[in-house]
């Protein structure tokens, strides 16, 4: 049986609640306000958020975590530590959790590259745990006196205390589906509990995705529909510019990411021409040559927060990163009529 904490496990009120109130933060219009929502009598501390995904990569996982935490910060200014994976990275290796050193070096993958891109774009507020198991990591964070823990993952390990599940499901949904996730995994192997949402995901431009979600209901999750959206360019230098710089602009691609396709329709939406992609397998670091490439030529090239993290930054390099953010996009959150 999975746990959740005894507090939350009565009702579906106040799981529907929380998921509801999860997904306001995410409403680009949010204001400053109290956090008692989040952190009150009436849930356990610190508040437990897992997230997961269906897919083999490109679910919004880590996306829904970054967000979330940014915004939790920004907003109720509370206390937010991240559970990560470290995909890749040295620290799956280590018996022990710990708290990461930060700000890391740029180019630095000992935790992985979502660790990286996290540690990139995240305030010094929040702390970012790696190594151990799921379990070990929770209770360093909770120790450590975090109001608010995120595992960006280990939604599908069943003793990891939680107070909300939320599974991310991209749309459309063409990707390899993970053994036991959502649609592979039949309903009654779920466990019998109300305490899940499910963030339906998809990128600007994309078709609504609701025809799906209605042919697929749920009787044990909320569900809420999100939406990533350009934000800026930024280079390793952490120097931004406004979108339009690069409309009508020829570029290079380079990609390490599960979902290409997507990232490259984003780049022609915003107007930007890709003359050359080059996609390497999700995770995967950049060859030398092809950094010697982008470091001395005169080309524009362009990639995701996720491959720019993997670079020391170079002063003669010309590449930058699409910045993005996920947003709600249900009229009844947002307070459109």
């Amino acid at each position: 049986m999975w746990r959740t904490p005894p507090e939350i496990t009565e009702g579906v009120g106040v799981h529907e609640e929380l998921s509801q109130a999860l997904a306001a933060v995410l409403n680009p219009h949010a204001l400053s306000s109290s956090p008692h929502r989040f952190v009150s009598e009436e849930i356990s501390v610190p508040l437990t958020i897992t997230i997961g995904g269906v897919t083999l990569g490109g679910s919004g996982k880590t996306q829904a975590a970054l967000a979330l935490a940014q915004r939790l910060i920004a907003i109720h200014g509370v206390n937010v530590a991240i559970l990560c994976h470290g995909y890749r990275g040295q620290s799956q290796k280590l018996a022990k959790p710990h708290r990461i050193v930060r700000p890391l070096i740029c180019g630095d993958l000992s935790y992985g590259d979502e660790v990286a891109m996290l540690d990139f774009l995240l305030p010094p507020a929040c702390s970012l745990w790696a190594g151990g198991t799921w379990e070990t990591r929770w209770k360093a964070a909770q120790e450590a006196g975090n109001q608010i823990i995120i595992c960006d993952g280990g939604l599908y390990h069943k003793d990891l205390p939680r107070s909300l599940g939320i599974l991310m499901i991209p749309t459309p949904l063409s990707c390899k589906l993970l053994p036991f996730g959502d649609l592979s995994r039949p309903h009654y192997a779920w466990p019998d509990r109300s305490g899940y949402a499910w963030w339906y995901f998809h990128r600007a431009g994309q078709v609504s995705h609701r025809v799906y979600r209605s042919q697929n209901p749920s009787r044990h999750a909320f569900t809420h529909d999100f939406i990533l959206q350009a934000k800026r360019w930024v280079n390793a230098h952490r120097e931004s510019r406004i979108l339009s710089e690069f409309v009508g602009q020829k570029v290079n691609v380079v990609t390490a990411i599960a979902r290409p396709q997507a990232f490259v329709g984003m780049l022609e939406m915003l107007g930007v021409h890709c003359v050359e992609h080059i996609h390497l397998r999700d995770h995967s670091p950049l060859p030398h040559r092809l950094v010697q490439r982008i470091n001395t030529g005169e080309q524009v090239w362009v990639t995701t927060l996720k491959d720019l993290v993997k670079l020391s930054p170079s002063p003669q390099s010309h590449l930058w990163a699409l910045d993005t953010e996920m947003v709600t996009q249900e009229a009844d959150i947002l307070g459109a009529p």
